[in-house]
């Protein structure tokens, strides 16, 4: 590895280093690299960090081209993003796209920026679609012509991108004279003081929350312990974490919850994105809408449904807890990558999840907006202090303390939330108790 600033190193002399692997194909490569060397005082010592890599073959890469395109009497614009597909003969999975849409000041005729948009997309025409609200056009004061920069398509279920341009020339013929027949009709609704709604965030809402489909993903059966009727209105739903057997919220005391549902899915090995689509599907009947608590992955599957899904957590308007979350590494796990895969830390027949890793959260995070954040409330827990008081002696040779057996606290903070506390003797576990 080098600190010399060529090559993959950014910068000389800063204490980074850099270093290029080359792999023989798609899949997961443990990457391992230690350091050596004398302290101030003359004493040896030896640091070691050890990553999960998730190598894949891009399915799609970015041609350059994007095109946004008004809609008749609609505030909506559809952004086509031109992509060619690299592998022929497979379906393309789904991905998550990213671009910074910049416009032109009208008086001095630079560069101004607009907004940025992003969500999950699908392949289809030698394209993806995101949305831009005209919203953020007229707030900006730009006219054309438009342009994208940072342009990144992203693997969803391990969170790699697979193109990214830093510009891209967006041809927008007839968005000038669509904004203002817009305005003269008064489609576009600024009536709202300047404020940014959740529709400009991330799309039009539809007219009916449908779960978006989980065609394919992997097989797996889910069910509700609770039946569902038609008319439901306001349910709790409770959600497990990655691989568990059993829903804790449900073994430790079903009824200390009121209109509760409990999400099963035992033993699944799934990422946010997947794990957050299986609960939208199971969860649609509850046209009334719900809020949802989350123990371990349950927690981040609850903000990735807030974030990029029309769910029913936009029918609660009562302004109570939408999303509460415990024992959730929102920032990743030191078990929960290379430890998975050799000691199946995480359950029965579960291995790495790349969503947890610190590698992987850290790229998930950064596509989580602020304002879905502080809609969250986190509870986090540990074992008791002492070195010697563990909830589970072969996990914490290796985790940081304090520690919960699988959570470490250092890595369960969520910037821009509500942090409710941490209590100690509590494990990550189906009880939750300390031994």
């Amino acid at each position: 590895m080098h600190d010399d600033g060529q090559l993959t190193d950014l910068a000389a002399n800063d204490g980074v280093y850099a270093a290029t692997i080359k792999v023989e194909g798609s899949g997961h490569y443990i990457a391992q690299a230690y350091i050596t060397g004398r302290t101030p005082h003359g004493h040896e010592f030896i640091r070691s960090t050890e990553h999960l890599i998730p190598i894949i073959q891009p399915e799609i890469r970015l041609t350059g081209e994007a095109h946004i395109v008004p809609q008749r009497d609609d505030h909506r614009m559809l952004v086509h993003i031109n992509v060619r597909k690299v592998i022929k003969d497979q379906p393309t999975m789904q991905h998550r796209a990213y671009a910074e849409v910049f416009g032109t000041d009208p008086s001095t005729g630079h560069p101004i920026p607009v907004c940025w948009i992003g969500g999950m997309v699908d392949y289809a025409d030698d394209k993806v679609i995101l949305e831009l609200d005209a919203n953020w056009v007229k707030r900006s004061g730009a006219v054309e012509p438009f342009h994208l920069r940072n342009v990144i398509v992203q693997d969803v279920k391990t969170q790699v991108p697979v193109s990214h341009l830093d510009h891209v020339n967006a041809k927008s013929d007839g968005v000038d004279e669509h904004l203002f027949l817009l305005s003269y009709k008064g489609k576009i609704p600024v009536a709202t003081n300047g404020a940014i709604t959740r529709e400009m965030r991330i799309g039009r809402r539809p007219a009916r929350v449908i779960a978006p489909s989980t065609s394919s993903l992997p097989s797996s059966s889910f069910s509700s312990q609770h039946h569902v009727s038609a008319n439901e209105t306001g349910k709790l739903l409770l959600l497990h974490g990655y691989c568990s057997p059993a829903n804790p919220w449900q073994v430790n005391g079903k009824d200390d919850f009121t209109d509760a549902a409990f999400f099963n899915n035992p033993n699944a090995d799934l990422s946010h994105d997947e794990f957050a689509r299986k609960v939208i599907e199971w969860a649609e009947p509850y046209n009334g809408g719900y809020s949802v608590i989350g123990h371990s992955q349950g927690g981040c599957v609850a903000l990735h449904m807030r974030n990029y899904y029309w769910s029913g957590l936009d029918e609660i308007t009562d302004g109570g807890k939408l999303l509460q979350s415990v024992g959730t590494p929102y920032h990743g796990d030191d078990g929960a990558g290379t430890l998975a895969n050799i000691a199946k830390i995480f359950g029965k027949l579960c291995g790495a999840n790349t969503d947890l890793t610190r590698d992987g959260a850290a790229l998930w995070l950064a596509g989580i907006a602020a304002p879905h954040r502080t809609e969250v409330n986190y509870y986090t827990t540990t074992a008791p202090k002492g070195f010697f008081n563990s909830c589970n002696l072969a996990t914490n040779l290796f985790l940081r303390h304090p520690n919960d057996g699988v959570a470490e606290l250092q890595y369960a903070q969520l910037d821009g939330a509500s942090y409710m506390g941490n209590t100690e003797s509590e494990c990550h576990s189906i009880d939750m108790k300390f031994p």
